[in-house]
């Protein structure tokens, strides 16, 4: 269900459920971020527009971004971080740049590539953090990255407690 024009908590734009049947609401100010100037399946909120049907980026891919953008917009989640292939982070950082989101880019191999993106401390921190792969962070880089992305802070703790617990030899 879409509702154009709709006013939700005095944010006007494009309302409807995504394709987990949630509740979604869009800004209609970044139209103009469609690709090729023009609006895609008819809605033009900020996240579909930044995206697009851009080729090269499954559609799952795309789905998970556009989720993650309104999180971040929305505030429930300042950091994201989104592990794709090398020329998908290319397209999606495209429409980063576009939208002036801060991200960093993580290098895992040739084809592979963690994209950060959200507030620009965070992902200044992450970055700082995140200098070699994510299996070989500390206990306190991977608690620190953890809790930066938005993971619940008792889980968070009981994994960090976890990791430094003595291993027996």
């Amino acid at each position: 269900m879409v509702e154009q024009g709709a006013d939700v908590n005095g944010f006007t734009g494009t309302v409807g459920h995504d394709h987990l049947g949630s509740f979604a609401a869009r800004d209609d100010k970044f139209t103009d971020l469609a690709i090729n100037g023009e609006k895609q399946g008819g809605q033009t909120g900020k996240a579909d527009s930044i995206v697009g049907l851009s080729t090269g980026v499954k559609p799952t891919t795309l789905q998970l971004f556009k989720h993650s953008l309104y999180e971040y917009e929305k505030g429930v989640r300042k950091l994201q971080m989104m592990t794709l292939t090398a020329a998908e982070a290319a397209i999606l950082v495209e429409r980063l740049d576009a939208a002036s989101i801060d991200h960093y880019r993580q290098e895992i191999s040739p084809e592979k590539v963690n994209l950060f993106f959200g507030r620009a401390a965070l992902v200044k921190t992450a970055q700082q953090i995140v200098t070699k792969p994510l299996n070989l962070l500390s206990p306190e880089e991977d608690f620190i990255l953890g809790t930066l992305l938005g993971y619940d802070g008792e889980q968070q703790c009981l994994r960090y407690l976890a990791k430094k617990a003595p291993h027996p030899q």
